[in-house]
């Protein structure tokens, strides 16, 4: 259960409607494969120079919340999934103040891999489901290889499986170009 294998349904594209899915937005699901029927359990969000906007996949990003970053280096690049609150090993970290789901989000800085988490206590109505005051802070960073803090490889990509809390990072040399080999690392949470 959780691994694609042979008894798994066939992999499948969907196209998905650029009004709902701008270019540069991240989603952050539930589970990964209701990007499918997304009009539920999912939510998107970007980067800003104020922070991560957040919005519901399907509405207009002009109905985004922000939040915004309360220190730290800017990220470069998001990844992010809803999750059950009591499934994260930081949980005893964050106010949940009730709340059943958490917004986890995991960034690349250029160093680091700052790993922040936002209780929701109403995924349908974001304005009042995230508690005031709510910012973007780092609560642990994701473990990174030895050549990646010593400067060698760059994040090119980030996914962050809602399901499992499994990260995967696309890794890059620093320098290459876009035709240049990578590797990929996956960093348990």
């Amino acid at each position: 259960a959780g691994v694609w294998g042979s008894d798994s349904p066939p992999l499948a594209f969907v196209a998905l409607p650029r009004t709902s899915f701008p270019a540069g937005a991240v989603a952050f699901c539930e589970d990964s494969l209701l990007m499918a029927t997304a009009s539920t359990g999912c939510l998107l969000g970007s980067l800003t120079e104020e922070g991560i906007a957040v919005w519901h996949y399907g509405g207009p990003r002009a109905d985004a919340v922000i939040l915004p970053f309360e220190s730290g280096r800017p990220w470069q690049s998001l990844a992010g999934a809803l999750m059950r609150c009591d499934d994260l090993a930081v949980q005893a970290a964050v106010p949940r103040a009730g709340a059943e789901r958490c917004l986890v989000l995991v960034g690349w800085d250029g160093e680091r891999l700052p790993l922040a988490v936002i209780p929701l206590s109403n995924v349908t109505d974001l304005r009042n489901g995230i508690p005031s005051g709510a910012a973007v802070r780092p609560r642990a960073d994701a473990p990174l290889p030895t050549a990646v803090g010593q400067g060698a490889w760059t994040v090119a990509a980030l996914h962050l499986q809602p399901l499992s809390g499994m990260l995967r990072a696309l890794l890059r040399r620093r320098g290459a170009g876009a035709g240049a080999a990578a590797a990929e690392e996956e960093l348990h949470s």
